[in-house]
């Protein structure tokens, strides 16, 4: 069977040989006809495009928008001398001014827009509460009357000196959408260019947080163009480290071009079958690239060693990493059985170009070769340095008083599987030193809240119900404040006689301000004000509403926070699924080409395979490391990786499984080493799950590396004395 699958893959290969001009102008042509189409690829960047299209979270995230004024919020949130009138007097003439020239602001909340009612004898007016002297002398401004609202403690602090507020900026939909969503986050972007203009120029001290809704929007479409970037350094460094362990710039140039003719291919696909690019999968090229590594360090690793012609050395390891890529395709391909869509897409579009890349190293390359001999030999021993010293690393002994402890670890992480750490904060994605992030512990600190959501009342009439249900959460330690229709009927209302409250109420009902609460269908929406935006926070919460709410047919709690919390449920089972279907894929894999190529000590050599992802995963069990869908995709990473050295070994073995390690373990060590190195790459990543990734990479790359050769070693080795 193997003999019959190498014949096919020599085939293809030897064409690709035998006729470079025409091999090139195929691949060539699939190459410009595919990347053509990515232009055609949409960003998905927000909560509702990230959550199940046909979960409840995404149908109350619509249906929140369409019964309620609840628009695309930009809370920005200004620290400095905010205690100034001269100052505060400054902020909102340029807020106002560009809200009424800005075409894409629909409207401003501020505390400087509240109002109050004034009721006398023969008038009933309606002044703006906070009374702001603009007339050029510098005063202290009072904010104490917000305190008696019901927006205390939201747009401004309660406690202490006020030295920061908050203006909620609702900017409309995008005429006809973007490729980016409702809202094209570039607009946010020239908004927020214009006010650090004039804040540099004017206010040069004071400090701003773009916070909200559009504020994570706007974050994550610069973390994405940040994607880009960084995918051109990687590509520099490759040449350059591939200098470093092959002795030539070729080697690298000639990878990189292979790269390249990947991503074109990917991402034109992509946008073939309209499939977008998110938070996720704007990472899969350096995902895939760093995975990938392998096939070319494998035969480079072979070329520098032997020095024999590349024709010799691409038809010895086609076959062995063509499986070496099946294992990769598997982990990744594993994320696809999954219930979650965003996952899923990475999943197969990852496998899809890991394949891709093996094609290029084994049916373009050849091509390229052939037809410009430069890059014959694009490795030099000579200048080569690193690989002098990997027989120094091969002689290394895995200490046998160890071998027991470290196959505990198979148990502790299958525990860590099963019984998972769930304690994700979806703030946590942006770095500490971030202006999101630094905004959101401005908030803590100053108001002692970080997010919202909201819960919606069936019947707003229902008064008393929802009353009930409303002081219930506000006394849950979780929660820190509570704006609702109610304490704002009680607040414009409160003192008047019978008559008054009627008007007042008419005039009120006619407001924006009312529809954000209450509904044309007679719904009531309150918006709860959180301390900590984590799944260990919402959960318990957010069953708790339900409860209070009959089983949410009375009542029931939405918005992004709610929509996330139930998105985060689904990890682990998500953890769970990729994480058993690939390694029993990998373990038949390694079983069945054991058998055929008649190779001993089977058992060791699956065991040794498969440690490192269960040790990796006791790793983050005693660290106690959150399970989120980025952990999902580094253990499907791992388990690709799992098991490529153990097939190495495999077709080496001719005279034995420790031939086969002898011979092949210098690769390993490069492979690990050029991984490991290509992986800090996640450490210039803007969002800051992608450098925990890249963490995670290299302490896996590594225990699997431990396991496949210094183990792997030591079972044979034990196995050998115990026989003797």
């Amino acid at each position: 069977m193997l003999h019959k699958l190498e014949n096919l893959f020599l085939k293809l290969y030897q064409f690709s040989r035998n006729y470079p001009r025409l091999n090139l102008a195929i691949f060539l042509t699939i190459f410009i006809a595919l990347s053509s189409q990515m232009s055609k690829l949409q960003t998905h960047i927000t909560t509702k495009n990230l959550i199940e299209r046909d979960s409840i979270g995404h149908k109350r995230l619509v249906d929140l928008e369409k019964d309620f004024y609840v628009r695309n919020s930009l809370f920005l949130l200004l620290q400095g001398d905010v205690d100034q009138s001269t100052v505060v007097c400054l902020v909102n003439t340029w807020i106002q001014n560009e809200s009424f020239y800005n075409s894409e602001i629909e409207s401003v909340y501020s505390p400087f827009l509240f109002r109050t009612v004034e009721s006398t004898e023969k008038t009933l007016r309606y002044p703006y509460l906070l009374k702001l002297s603009c007339d050029g002398h510098d005063e202290k401004v009072d904010y104490s009357a917000v305190n008696k609202t019901p927006w205390f403690n939201s747009y401004v602090p309660v406690e202490g000196d006020v030295n920061n507020i908050g203006y909620e900026i609702l900017f409309r939909k995008t005429p006809g959408g973007s490729k980016y969503g409702e809202v094209d986050p570039k607009k946010i972007g020239d908004f927020k260019m214009a006010w650090e203009d004039f804040r540099d120029k004017n206010l040069p001290q004071m400090k701003s947080y773009f916070l909200g809704s559009m504020g994570m929007l706007y974050f994550s479409f610069e973390g994405i163009g940040n994607t880009g970037r960084l995918n051109l350094i990687f590509l520099i460094a490759i040449v350059f480290l591939f200098r470093i362990f092959w002795g030539t710039f070729r080697s690298g140039i000639i990878f990189v071009l292979s790269l390249v003719f990947m991503g074109g291919i990917l991402f034109g696909t992509m946008g073939l079958t309209h499939t977008p690019v998110d938070i996720l999968n704007t990472g899969i090229f350096l995902m895939v690239a760093v995975s990938s590594l392998e096939d070319f360090v494998f035969i480079s690793a072979e070329k520098i060693k032997t020095n024999e012609q590349s024709d010799v050395i691409f038809r010895r390891t086609i076959l062995p990493c063509f499986f070496t890529s099946l294992t990769t395709i598997i982990g990744f391909g594993s994320l696809y059985f999954t219930d979650l869509t965003i996952i899923r897409r990475f999943g197969i579009f990852a496998a899809y170009g890991s394949l891709l890349e093996w094609v290029m190293t084994f049916f373009l390359l050849p091509s390229l070769v052939t037809m410009f001999p430069f890059f014959e030999n694009w490795t030099d021993s000579k200048r080569g340095i690193f690989s002098k010293y990997m027989d120094r690393f091969i002689k290394l002994n895995f200490p046998r008083y160890l071998l027991i402890p470290a196959l505990f670890l198979f148990f502790t992480g299958g525990y860590a599987l099963l019984f998972p750490v769930i304690n994700d904060a979806p703030f946590d994605i942006y770095t500490k030193d971030h202006n999101f992030k630094v905004g959101i512990d401005e908030l803590k600190k100053s108001r002692g809240w970080e997010a919202n959501f909201d819960i919606v009342f069936r019947d707003y009439k229902d008064r008393k119900f929802n009353v009930s249900v409303l002081d219930v959460i506000r006394q849950d330690d979780s929660v820190e404040l509570i704006q609702d229709p109610y304490s704002l009927d009680e607040y414009y209302t409160s003192g008047l006689g019978q008559l008054r409250k009627d008007l007042v109420r008419r005039e009120y009902e006619g407001s924006k301000e009312y529809e954000r609460f209450v509904s044309k269908d007679g719904k009531a929406r309150a918006i709860v004000y959180i301390r900590k935006n984590q799944l260990s926070t919402i959960d318990p919460l957010i069953a708790k509403i339900a409860s209070l709410c009959e089983g949410e047919e009375r009542c029931f709690s939405t918005g992004e926070v709610v929509a996330y919390s139930e998105f985060s449920k689904n990890v682990p089972k998500v953890l769970i699924e990729s994480f058993g279907i690939s390694i029993i894929c990998v373990i038949i894999i390694i079983w069945l080409l054991a058998q055929l190529k008649r190779t001993k000590n089977i058992f060791a050599l699956i065991i040794t395979s498969i440690w490192g992802p269960f040790a990796i995963l006791s790793v983050i069990g005693m660290t106690h490391t959150p399970v989120n869908f980025v952990t999902c995709i580094f253990a499907g990473v791992i388990i690709g990786l799992t098991g490529d050295n153990a097939i190495q070994y495999i077709f080496s073995s001719e005279n034995g499984l420790a031939e086969g390690i002898q011979y092949r373990a210098t690769g390993s060590i490069q492979i690990f080493l050029i991984m490991a190195l290509s992986s800090l790459i996640f450490q210039f990543a803007y969002f800051q799950f992608s450098k925990d990734l890249g963490i995670f990479l290299v302490a896996g790359m590594f225990l699997s590396l431990v396991g496949d050769l210094w183990m792997l070693k030591a079972l044979i080795n034990w196995n050998y004395q115990g026989r003797k």
